[in-house]
């Protein structure tokens, strides 16, 4: 099948960001690719005629609008993408078939809105070719620990390990400087602005809770040790990308009842931005009094 299947490398790169997100819009395809979408889906379609893709979504909601369609890999697929990329399982991992059950909800459009930010760190570092990504880390994706599977993101900020200490992050990665060598470490929390700014009822979360979650992370540094294969990391930076200024403006006067010290570990975005220009300076801190906007990298 590989043989009368055309695997350019543009279309390669999009093959293999479906196997480390598992689901990929089409505009997400073409973005991971750099591929007019208008090509993309050409692609796509005799991708899934061929039986190399499968694809969920494409269905109406209420209100008129219309879910969009998302494409995973099949088993066949990631055969002919292996070979095309003359790539073996411990370059890609093995072959993780997504659960196809999953309907269009708001968990799903929160997984597709992370998936966008995390193609914008990749593709957003074509303009800065002294970084690379080490590795990207997602919720959605499930890892064995003990005999459970897992998000692989989670872990505890600290003992006792329980409900309370336990931390998901949304997303995770780890950017190189290749000159320095040096590697920095994020966290990405996305926020679709339906979720309480502080405590309500007692039991309820909120994204003060989740700042103060992330605090004790910092302070406790068990990061350290989760993420010591990539690194040795002092600190993280954790990133909250919201829907509006406005909820961004709301969150951090919220905030500033937290440790003001750590203000400067807290860089917060819209979607919009975060998605189009991940590295150009749209990042705020969390303190309320500093309005200026700054980058996650340094230019030169």
């Amino acid at each position: 099948m590989s043989q009368t299947t055309t695997i350019t490398p543009a279309t390669l790169n999009g093959l293999l960001a479906i196997q480390r997100y598992r689901l990929l819009s089409v505009d997400q395809f073409a973005r991971a690719s750099g591929l007019k979408s208008s090509h993309v889906r050409d692609v796509l379609r005799t991708f899934e005629r061929k039986k190399l893709l499968g694809s969920i979504g494409n269905v109406g909601l209420r209100g008129g609008a219309k879910a969009p369609k998302l494409y995973y890999l099949t088993r066949g697929g990631f055969e002919v993408m292996i070979d095309a990329g003359g790539l073996n399982g411990d370059d890609v991992g093995g072959y993780v078939r997504p659960h196809t059950g999953t309907g269009w909800t708001p968990v799903m459009a929160h997984r597709m809105a992370t998936i966008d930010l995390l193609l914008a760190v990749e593709t957003g570092l074509n303009a800065f070719p002294k970084y690379r990504v080490v590795k990207t880390f997602h919720e959605y994706r499930r890892v064995f620990r003990g005999t459970s599977q897992q998000p692989e993101t989670s872990d505890f900020v600290a003992e006792p390990f329980n409900s309370s200490t336990r931390i998901v992050p949304d997303a995770a990665f780890i950017l190189e400087n290749q000159i320095s060598g040096g590697r920095a470490l994020f966290f990405v929390e996305t926020d679709r602005g339906t979720e309480r700014l502080t405590s309500g009822a007692e039991g309820s979360y909120s994204i003060v809770d989740k700042f103060a979650l992330y605090e004790r992370y910092l302070h406790g540094g068990r990061f350290a040790d989760a993420y010591q294969t990539f690194g040795d990391f002092k600190f993280f930076t954790m990133l909250f990308v919201t829907t509006s200024d406005e909820r961004i403006e709301n969150t951090r006067r919220t905030a500033e009842r937290l440790d003001s010290s750590l203000h400067p570990y807290f860089k917060l975005a819209t979607q919009h931005r975060a998605a189009h220009s991940f590295f150009d300076p749209i990042w705020v801190s969390r303190d309320a009094r500093n309005q200026e906007r700054s980058t996650l990298i340094k230019s030169n």
